[in-house]
């Protein structure tokens, strides 16, 4: 006679679940499901990091030029300190102003020269000579310019030698003179601005 008898395996899961309700084995499932997907979703959440990280990384490697650019703009900086913009700007006022006078001899040089066909001491008509100095006037600078002298006199003026009356601006501020006529020809340009006439 035996004394230990072998129970049966299935006696062995009802004694082990005997005091458990019905429902507990598919919560245990369900419970051991949901920490498979939580390990799956950690998983996934730790590729997802490393994958931008490395992302990330490879777009500061590119941005790591930035200090050898700034190095290289501080060296240029250094280099061209020595220009002074001052200087520059009244390197620039005088070329302006030698084009200017460039423009202006140039104008007088096609006024004394006769036109093919034209007879050389030929004076020029009176609205000739009002467009030509009121082209004189804006080939040196000048803006809004009115011829002050009358046309009658004008007409005088185009047939010998006289003076036309002028105002135009300049950088904002009124400018007042005149153009000496000679033979018809303008000759020389006299117009200053009116501030300097006070003292």
């Amino acid at each position: 006679m035996k004394l230990s008898q072998e129970i049966p395996a299935a006696t062995l899961d009802e004694a082990a679940f005997s005091g458990l309700p019905d429902w507990a084995p598919s919560l245990v499932v369900v419970a051991i499901v949901a920490c498979a997907v939580f390990l799956l979703a950690c998983l996934l959440l730790l590729w997802l990091v490393t994958y931008r990280t490395r992302d990330l990384d490879r777009r500061l490697r590119k941005l790591d030029g930035l200090e050898e650019l700034h190095a290289l703009l501080g060296r240029l900086v250094s280099d061209r300190g020595d220009l002074d913009l001052r200087r520059l700007e009244h390197v620039l006022v005088d070329i302006r102003d030698g084009q200017r006078d460039v423009s202006e001899q140039l104008l007088r040089a096609a006024e004394s020269v006769p036109m093919a066909g034209e007879a050389p001491a030929a004076p020029a008509s009176p609205v000739g000579l009002g467009e030509r100095a009121t082209n004189r006037l804006l080939a040196m600078g000048y803006e809004r310019v009115q011829i002050v002298t009358d046309t009658p006199l004008l007409d005088e003026i185009g047939e010998g030698d006289g003076e036309i009356l002028v105002e135009a601006h300049r950088q904002g501020a009124l400018h007042k003179g005149r153009l000496i006529v000679r033979g018809g020809r303008i000759t020389d340009v006299e117009v200053h601005p009116t501030y300097s006439t006070f003292p």
